[in-house]
């Protein structure tokens, strides 16, 4: 059995997200091929309830009052001691999401694993890893970095529990907006927010406030809304589908929730409480997956202008295309699971249906696929959906534990078959468009010729048809091109 340990934190300090994003990590790390363990300060029982409910193993420590210097070397002497004297096995992979153990930690613990995978949302100092995984930037700095660093970057990557993906979404009337300020909420948003929220009783509204776990100002906000039936108090669930279900809109900190907000569809307007917050906003800004950005003191400003907004609003689709096409790059942890080649292949062909769209067309837009292509050139995702609806029944995607990593489709008259396919590019090189082929060859033997268009300097795709003895057909007009033919297996012999 191999091992893989996560050092991370959990507290009013630190907050929430770093738990939920590594737990959705190693829950879905193959069991029967790792044994898997949790090194973390936390205080709120619910979190060793998950843990063991989860059958992951644990280390607590014991919480620092603050972070400093010398939280670094003592947290390493701790870290060590457990992996060393606790653990005892070899340490194949280590997962560190921690803002606050950087270099000096990093090269230290390093000497007693086989590789260290850094998670951070925030680059400000040197980092020492063998991987880091950032899901919001797609240009990372490598001046911070060692050479041997390799990078697993942009929103692609992103990543949210399997939970979500296995429910059936029922539609729900959404007629609240809803607010959440992360399970600590240090910054006391969502008291501050219900006092207005009761202020502004005129504008008959129904609201939705996520009382997150750890939020110290509980009992005074259960105390303010007790005569006023439009404000409605939820609570942390091990599956909070519910909440996004009935929410017309959320107003929310720009933390790791907005990956489930985004998966759901729901728009946002969001305050940022930090640096790595203010520089997450900005990239949902960017792309349209928020409405604003705001630090405190405008979001509390500018709170009632909001709701006016949002109460005029009936229907909210303006953003449904950056919704759609941003939603299922949350691909769940697979992707960065078959990166480390972590769990064991697991190929298998699925029929197309919409969750994959957005993969066929990045990878029609991708770069070499674009340039080999008969009609190169960037397609927009509108006229990608019409093409998609025209041609999905043609079309099956090859999957590796869940993740797509290529497509083919076959075009089909009376006597001919057209075959065309693309390999991601995070999974050239592996054998896969080989496999797409000969695959599709050894399915469809009832075709009498099997054709195939390639760019002449199309080096790869050109040896794959060769290789499957696939012969130049001269008819071809177009001198950038070769015309690829072979019988069908059944007419081989004729």
């Amino acid at each position: 059995m191999k091992t893989i340990v996560f050092r991370l934190d959990c507290n009013s300090i630190t907050g929430f997200g770093h738990f939920y994003r590594c737990l959705s990590i190693a829950e879905s790390i193959n069991k029967k091929e790792y044994n898997v363990y949790f090194i973390l300060n936390f205080e709120n029982k619910k979190i060793k309830d998950i843990l063991n409910r989860k059958k992951i193993n644990f280390f607590e420590l014991k919480k620092y009052k603050k972070f400093s210097n010398k939280f670094e070397i003592d947290d390493l002497k701790k870290t060590n001691y457990i992996l060393n004297k606790e653990i005892k096995s070899k340490i194949n992979f280590l997962f560190v999401d921690h803002y606050d153990l950087n270099f000096y930690w990093q090269k230290k613990i390093s000497k007693n694993i086989d590789k260290l995978i850094v998670i951070s949302d925030l680059i400000r100092n040197k980092i020492y890893c063998d991987y880091f995984v950032n899901f919001f930037v797609n240009k990372i700095n490598k001046k911070f970095f060692e050479k041997k660093t390799k990078f697993i970057s942009g929103f692609e990557n992103a990543i949210i529990q399997k939970k979500y993906f296995k429910n059936k979404l029922k539609k729900t009337k959404k007629n609240k907006i809803s607010f959440f300020f992360g399970a600590t909420d240090s910054k006391s948003l969502t008291l501050k927010t219900t006092e207005r929220l009761i202020k502004f009783n005129d504008l008959n509204l129904n609201y939705y406030i996520f009382l997150g776990t750890n939020n110290k100002d509980k009992d005074k906000i259960l105390e303010l809304i007790k005569s006023y039936k439009q404000i409605k108090v939820y609570y942390s669930k091990n599956n909070n589908s519910k909440f996004f279900l009935k929410s017309k809109f959320i107003i929310c900190t720009s933390g790791y929730f907005n990956l489930e907000r985004i998966f759901f569809k729901t728009p946002s307007s969001n305050v940022y409480i930090n640096d790595n917050q203010k520089s997450f906003g900005k990239f949902l800004l960017e792309n349209n997956l928020t409405e604003n950005n705001f630090s405190i003191s405008e979001y509390l400003k500018n709170l009632k202008k909001i709701l006016i907004k949002t109460k005029k609003i009936s229907n909210r689709n303006y953003q449904e295309n950056n919704f759609e096409i941003f939603s299922p790059k949350i691909y769940n942890v697979e992707r960065l699971l078959n990166t480390l080649n972590i769990n064991s292949k697991k190929l298998n062909y699925r029929p197309v249906t919409s969750k994959y769209s957005v993969f066929l067309w990045n990878l029609k837009n991708d770069q070499i696929t674009n340039r080999f292509s008969l009609s190169p050139g960037k397609i927009s995702f509108t006229s990608h959906k019409k093409w998609f609806m025209k041609n999905k029944k043609k079309i099956q995607i090859l999957t590796n534990n869940d993740e797509p990593v290529g497509q083919i489709r076959l075009d089909k008259n009376k006597y001919e078959g057209i075959i065309d396919y693309a390999v991601d590019r995070n999974h050239r090189n592996k054998g896969y468009g080989l496999m797409l082929v000969r695959d599709c060859l050894k399915k469809n033997k009832k075709i009498k010729y099997f054709t195939a268009i390639v760019h002449k300097k199309n080096i790869p795709s050109i040896n794959i048809f060769q290789k499957l003895n696939f012969k130049i057909d001269t008819s071809l007009v177009n001198k950038n091109f070769y015309l690829f033919k072979k019988k069908g297996q059944m007419f081989e012999k004729i």
